[in-house]
């Protein structure tokens, strides 16, 4: 199932995106994207788009769900990660303890690296000495995002889990009605 405001044409390789309520003029008020890929590449189930400016030109980027089948799973448990916590990740494996990273660290380092690079902008924009910090504080993500997961995965084998379930709980807090949920 796609993410609501996004309908897909497989067949033509195009994505129509709603502007959503507030910026519709009429009902058929909608942008249409042709895409293309590399091959091999299918797009199917899409839940989110993004629209990223590369230097000179702007790309879509297609987030799609895609379940992946573990051929040799060291188990057969479930374990649940929750991305949804403020500056924390949390993970909750079936029959076993719960873990909680921080996640604060990289808000940290954006906080601390964007103050240098808006501390050496110029008026033809960012200096040299931004960009490279700008380069320094991707290299600090990627890095500790890739520590994490390997360490995670490492953890879940450990675990013994042969599914990992990533949640969106964005929905929770309200009830079938779509009304605030008295969590009181």
């Amino acid at each position: 199932m796609e993410a609501k405001g996004i309908k897909h044409d497989d067949k033509h390789n195009r994505v129509r995106l709603s502007k959503g309520f507030t910026l519709k003029e009429s009902w058929s008020d909608f942008i249409l994207a042709e895409y293309e890929t590399r091959p091999a590449v299918e797009v199917e189930t899409i839940q989110q788009v993004r629209a990223v400016w590369n230097d000179d030109e702007w790309e879509l980027h297609l987030v799609c769900k895609k379940e992946i089948p573990v051929k040799n799973a060291p188990g057969d448990k479930t374990a649940g990660i929750d991305l949804g916590i403020s500056n924390y990740l949390a993970i909750d494996y079936e029959d076993g303890p719960s873990e909680l990273y921080p996640g604060n660290v990289l808000k940290q380092d954006k906080h601390y690296f964007t103050r240098k690079e808006y501390q050496t902008e110029g008026e033809n924009g960012p200096s040299k000495r931004g960009l490279k910090t700008r380069q320094k504080l991707s290299r600090r993500k990627d890095h500790f995002l890739h520590t994490l997961s390997k360490h995670i995965v490492q953890r879940c084998v450990d675990e013994g889990v042969e599914k990992i379930a990533v949640s969106d709980l964005s929905d929770i807090r309200g009830d079938e009605n779509g009304d605030s949920r008295n969590w009181g």
